[in-house]
């Protein structure tokens, strides 16, 4: 398998289908570059999780994604993502595959299936701060509808549960 991403604390490339991205690929061979002129200054990339914590649904609160201060609000780019160790359910490994999805949740209310509500990130000159979940699920106001990742790290349905993010923090 070719590795088509290379991302690390201030580059990230990406490149055409069967293009190593490890390598020195030349310019028309791939997709993104952030060491080009036009690609925007990349601060900080990464990936971060969190053990998911079901007490905090619902009080407001913020997961927070620290990179380096700014003297402005940067340009973000997050996903949800659960990692190559990550399992979805009891027998759902990710068997080395990298999972992303933009990142949002959508909620429906359970008492009007009309009414809909969504959680974005903020973002500071020096984090991304992620809302904690609504209180969701039986008896609750609301149920997910999307981005609900959380994961374990191991089979079965015991062990802690995560919640994943893939980030890339730009200038300008």
């Amino acid at each position: 398998m070719t590795d088509r991403i290379l991302l690390s604390q201030d580059r990230l490339l990406i490149t055409k289908p069967g293009i190593d991205a490890s390598g020195s690929p030349a310019d028309p061979d791939k997709v993104f570059d952030s060491d080009w002129a036009f690609g925007g200054a990349l601060i900080a990339s990464g990936f971060q999780e969190f053990p998911y914590d079901s007490s905090t649904n619902g009080d407001g609160g913020f997961l927070a994604i620290d990179f380096p201060a700014q003297s402005y609000v940067p340009k973000v780019v997050l996903f949800h993502a659960v990692p190559p160790t990550g399992y979805f359910s009891s027998s759902s490994s990710q068997e080395g595959k990298l999972w992303l999805r933009s990142f949002s949740t959508k909620y429906v209310s359970n008492s009007d299936p009309n009414n809909y509500a969504f959680d974005y990130p903020k973002v500071t000159s020096s984090q991304i701060l992620v809302p904690h979940f609504r209180k969701f699920g039986s008896g609750q106001s609301w149920f997910i509808l999307s981005g609900n990742s959380w994961y374990r790290h191991v089979s079965g349905t015991n062990g802690q549960l995560y919640r994943g993010f893939c980030y890339i923090v730009f200038a300008g």
